[in-house]
């Protein structure tokens, strides 16, 4: 997952959606190992200015992959954007992006329209509210006791 942070941090991707990424991957049977490689190509492409998938989200949003997630869009909301632009000119997501890893990776991470990733993602963010409750609790219950 270090190799991915960086190119996560540069694009405004948040540690819960990196978390889900590797969830959904591994999850459906990709090993760790090629998880980071297809989330790092998937994150190169979509941030790289200039790549076929950065300038449909411009023309589709006006805006860059970092700015889109520094708004909140997750990764599969940026997804079915070029997913959109794929099937309305007859070709497949994978054909947009110019690696085969993350033509791989996206199609992955996409796959039944991103439902699971965003169940997955879901459910990360819910147990982190859950732990920042109980945190919360946990220092008012210390200030009693001191």
């Amino acid at each position: 997952m270090g190799r991915v942070i960086p190119t996560a941090s540069a694009n405004n991707v948040e540690m819960e959606q990196l978390s889900a990424a590797y969830a959904h991957l591994t999850k459906n049977g990709i090993p760790a190992r090629q998880t980071t490689t297809m989330i790092a190509a998937v994150l190169d492409e979509l941030g790289k200015t200039g790549s076929t998938t950065d300038e449909i989200l411009r023309e589709k949003t006006g805006k860059a992959f970092r700015e889109l997630s520094a708004e909140g869009w997750s990764l599969t909301d940026v997804l079915a954007v070029v997913d959109e632009h794929a099937k309305e000119n007859d070709l497949t997501m994978k054909d947009l992006f110019s690696s085969t890893v993350a033509g791989s990776g996206a199609l992955a991470l996409f796959s039944g329209e991103g439902a699971e990733f965003s169940e997955i993602l879901e459910q990360m963010n819910s147990v982190g509210g859950e732990t920042q409750a109980n945190f919360e609790t946990i220092s008012d219950t210390a200030q009693l006791d001191g």
